[in-house]
Order: structure tokens, then sequence, then C-alpha cells
């Protein structure tokens, strides 16, 4: 047995904010991710009751659709559709109504369908900012 050294994206070191401190590009041709299927069951039942734990400790739970690279083709959509009404139900989610967070420029990400590169990743937090101002907003009014 060997102890093997962690080579993925967060590989490098991180910088204070906790961003990588270098970015990976992909190495290969870029394909828009097809989500052919909604949540499972079992992450439903895991997430409802990852919110029972929050609130055991006095807190709130939103849940957000991450930015991924990815079509917007209809089975895509239809799945995330379901996915976003699932999600919907069991605490306030933030995303984007008109694309479900589903982005078509592959220069806004790194190596993977998921991570950002630092472009995306400010656009992104801009977006969750403004995303979570209502949210917050009304869960302290009903407090």
């Amino acid at each position: 047995m060997e102890k093997g050294r962690f080579t993925g994206y967060y590989s490098e070191p991180l910088t204070e904010k906790g961003d990588p401190s270098t970015v990976k590009y992909r190495d290969g041709k870029w394909w828009q991710w097809t989500i052919h299927k909604s949540i499972s069951p079992h992450a439903v039942k895991r997430i409802k009751q990852f919110r029972q734990e929050v609130e055991d400790k006095d807190a709130t739970l939103i849940l957000s659709l991450p930015w991924v690279y990815a079509s917007q083709d209809e089975k895509t959509l239809s799945s995330m559709e379901d996915i976003s009404k699932k999600l919907s139900k069991i605490a306030p989610l933030v995303y984007d109504k008109n694309d479900y967070n589903l982005k078509t420029d592959s220069s806004l990400f790194a190596d993977t369908h998921h991570n950002l590169v630092f472009e995306g990743r400010k656009l992104r937090s801009e977006q969750l900012a403004e995303q979570l101002k209502p949210v917050i907003n009304t869960i302290n009014s009903e407090q």
C-alpha cells in the first residue's frame, strides 16, 4: 500500500477565501452535459433529514441550484424543473428561473462542468447574493 497525493481541483493551496490558488483547465473538448434524471428519492430524504438537523441547531436551511455547464435541451430542462419543484418543498430554493442555473458558456468553467474559473465564481457570487436577499428578508420577517 502506498500513500497517494490528492491531485484534484483543490490539490493546490487555497487562498484565504477558500478559492483555489491555481486554475486547472480542461484538456479535452467540452460538451454540454445532459441531465437525464431528476433527484433521487434517497437524496430528497437525506436533504429533508439535513434540514431537520439544521433546524435542531436553530438555523434555517436555504438551498441553491449550482451553476452547471449543461445543455438546455428539453430533457435537461424537464429534469431541472422536477428537481427544483422537489427541493422547493424542502426549503427555500434560489436559482435563476430562466435557465435553472444551466450555463452554456464553457469559458466560465475550469476543468469540470461544475468548477468555475475566477470570473465565473465572481458572477455566481454576485447572483447568489442578490437571490438570497429576499429569502433572508422573508425568513427574518417570519421570526
